[in-house]
Formats: C-alpha cells, structure tokens, sequence
C-alpha cells in the first residue's frame, strides 16, 4: 500500500521544514540537543514569525505535532528515535494527542498520517484502529477511480483487518457494521449479513433501525447465494430452504426461478423444474444458461422435439454460444438429422477439438 500513498508522502513533505537551534536547550521535560534540528510546519513558522511569537519560545505543541506527522508519513529517518523519545517525555498517554489531531484536521490524508504515527510508534489501540479504518475508507471513496483493482483490493484488506481487531463493547458495534458495509459493497452477502446480526446483538437504539433495514435488503442476497453454494455441494433440498425464504421483493426474479429450477431438476422433479425454467424465460432470455436447462428438462421428459425447439428459439436471443450450437447438433446428430453437421461446424468454429473435428469429418463423408 506504500506505493499508493509514496506521491502524496512527497507532496506533504513539502510542508515540512527544519529549525535549528544554537545551544542545548531545556523546555520542559525536553533536553534538546543543538545538532539536533526540529520539525515544524511550514505554515506554523511563518505564522510565529509574523507574530514574533518564536523570539522568545519554542511552542512544544507545535513540535510535537510535526513530529507525530513525520512519523506518519516516514519513521526511517535520521533522528526518528530521537523524535520518539521526545514525545514519550512530553506525554504519558500518546494515543490522545494522536486521536486529537487527527480528529482536529479535515484534509483525508493528514488524518491517516497522524493515525499511522500511532503503530511507528508502537501503540496498539483500538480506537486508533478504528479511526484508520474510517480514514482508510474515505480515502477509498475519494480515490476510487484513480485505482487500479490490486490497489483497492490492497486497501480494503488493511481497512477489514482495522475493524476486525476492535473489541471494545462500545466500539464494536459500529466496527461491525462497517464490516458489514464493505462486505456488502463487495457483493459478499453470506458474510455481510453475519456482521450485519452481529452488530445488530449489541448497537444503540439509534443505530438498530438502520441496521435492520439494511439486513432486509441484503439477506435475500445471501440467501441467493448460500442456496448457490449448497446447489454447488449436492445439498438440494438445503438450497431450497433458503430459495424458499426469498422474498417477492427481490428484484433478480429469474435468478431465483432458475435457481429453483436446478434444485427440482437435481431432486428428479422434472415438471416443476420446467415450471420455474419458463417463468426465469420470460423475464431474460438472454441467459444461455435458462435455455440450455430448458432443453436439458425436456430431454428428461423426452420430449425431444421440445427441446430442439428450445435450442433453436435460443439462437434468436444468444449468439455465438459453443454449448448452444454443440448440445443441438449432438441431439440432432442422435435423432440422425442431416441439420446436425451445420450447428456442429458452428460450435467446433468456436471452440474446436479433435474429437469434434472427427465427427465433423466422418458426417461430411
């Protein structure tokens, strides 16, 4: 993820400048060593001159708050321990300047580098974790375009693993439901509504009814897709419990059908298996997937002429299809029918093989 963020790290650098001063000084708990040079912001030097607010002192604060920056951006670099050990003398508890000023900065990134300071300076904190996830996030949003998929798959990983660390009870919550938003967002449902109940178990009242809504829209989502997946292990009639729990608000209508469809088909119910294929039919006929069933359903119940005719109708809506072409010159070919080599020609013209090639060849001849 350095890569990333290495352009703006350079950019903010910038904003960065060094003082030295002249003889040890001692200010506060700090022994501060002349050959030791201190960071401040640009802006803060040129507001303290025009103020003449450094001829008399160096502002702590100010020092201090340049140091947790530079050690967000950059550790590695030369006086980085002795910078470290001059925070750990200013403050007992170094999480709470560092949650303050990234709380007290509006710019996305100088958040995110304060935050960062926290792990260099080897601070384990949920709620600082917790607040890198939320920067991390609007980082994301706001740099979504200019991304490339390895980046965003990158940022998303820190951005998960940040929220699945907290366990704080008054934090988790909203951890949770962040979990359950991302995981959402990635069309990962199954896990999306896992977080989605655990949040649910312990959030404030203000938050529950958002919840809640958002649980209404995404379980039919998972439950798609747990269907899908006991579909996929042979479990039938588990995959139906869970189509059968879809609601009629669900917009991707034909999915479900054939999702049934399979289910019925896969339990030897060929009839009913045809029932949900022709409904999933009539509202997109442009899934190769629903006519090949359809026919395969038909060929069940040996109808032949059925599921020719199935195959055929098809080619109006799906062009180019291998399986389509194959699958109806090989029911034509069994039936003996001379139209057979003229939709095997078509399919071996897409996906070629020996095997196919032979049988073209042998027709031919």
């Amino acid at each position: 993820m350095d890569m990333i963020f290495e352009k703006i790290k350079n950019e903010r650098r910038k904003n960065l400048a060094f003082i030295e001063i002249k003889k040890d000084l001692k200010i506060g708990p700090l022994d501060l060593k002349k050959e030791i040079p201190l960071p401040l912001f640009i802006k803060d030097i040129e507001k303290g001159v025009k103020e003449k607010s450094f001829q008399n002192n160096i502002d702590l604060k100010l020092i201090s708050k340049a140091i947790f920056y530079l050690l967000g951006i950059n550790e590695d670099f030369l006086y980085a321990e002795n910078y470290k050990e001059y925070l750990k003398k200013m403050f007992k508890d170094l999480k709470k300047p560092i949650i303050y000023l990234s709380l007290n900065t509006e710019d996305i990134y100088d958040k995110f580098f304060y935050l960062s300071s926290g792990e260099k300076l080897g601070i384990k904190d949920e709620k600082i974790d917790y607040l890198t996830g939320i920067s991390l996030e609007d980082i994301y949003n706001k740099k979504f375009n200019d991304l490339n998929q390895e980046e965003k798959s990158s940022i998303l990983k820190i951005i998960i693993s940040k929220y699945e660390k907290i366990n704080d009870k008054k934090i988790k919550p909203y951890a949770e439901y962040k979990l359950a938003r991302i995981y959402n967002m990635s069309k990962n449902y199954i896990k999306s509504l896992l977080y989605y109940e655990k949040a649910l178990e312990n959030a404030p009242e203000e938050l529950k009814e958002t919840i809640r809504e958002e649980i209404s829209q995404v379980e039919d989502y998972s439950f798609i897709d747990s269907a899908i997946t006991y579909i996929n292990y042979g479990k039938n009639e588990k995959a139906l419990e869970f189509l059968e729990k879809v609601k009629e608000t669900y917009p991707n209508k034909d999915l479900l059908y054939f999702l049934k469809g399979q289910v019925y088909r896969a339990l030897g119910q060929n009839q009913k298996a045809l029932e949900f294929y022709k409904e999933a039919l009539k509202i997109n006929k442009e899934k190769e997937d629903y006519h090949n069933a359809l026919a395969i359903t038909y060929i069940n119940l040996n109808q032949i002429e059925e599921a020719v005719e199935t195959y055929k109708k098809s080619l109006f809506y799906i062009k180019d299809s291998y399986t389509i072409f194959y699958n109806l010159g090989m029911l034509l070919y069994n039936l003996k029918d001379k139209n057979a080599l003229e939709y095997l020609k078509k399919a071996y013209s897409l996906q070629g093989s020996q095997e196919l090639y032979s049988l073209i060849e042998s027709l031919e001849n």
